[in-house]
């Protein structure tokens, strides 16, 4: 139930971290406003962001398939649980 519960969390910090830096603006400017204002060779169309919404999903399936207690010991749960936590501290 700890490692659940522990990935748990670090899901829900990652979507919150992320939501934050996309509604709070920085230096009263926003993360489009930043991107507008550097030259780029390349930006990619807006809808092409939306795989962050499969992204998410697909997070969140990973960790609500821990919560049967059958599945919690799982050597896949053991081994990524460590792995998990660490690169959603990586996200700030």
């Amino acid at each position: 139930m700890v490692r659940f519960l522990l990935n748990l969390f670090a899901l829900i910090f990652v979507i919150l971290i992320n939501y934050l830096a996309n509604a709070l603006p920085f230096n009263n400017q926003t993360t489009s406003e930043i991107a507008n204002r550097l030259n780029v060779l390349f930006t990619p169309a807006g809808y092409v962001f939306s795989i962050w919404g499969l992204i998410y999903l697909l997070l969140i399936v990973w960790v609500l398939r821990q919560l049967p207690r059958a599945r919690r010991d799982l050597p896949v749960y053991v081994v990524a649980t460590p792995l998990f936590i660490l690169i959603s501290k990586c996200v700030v």
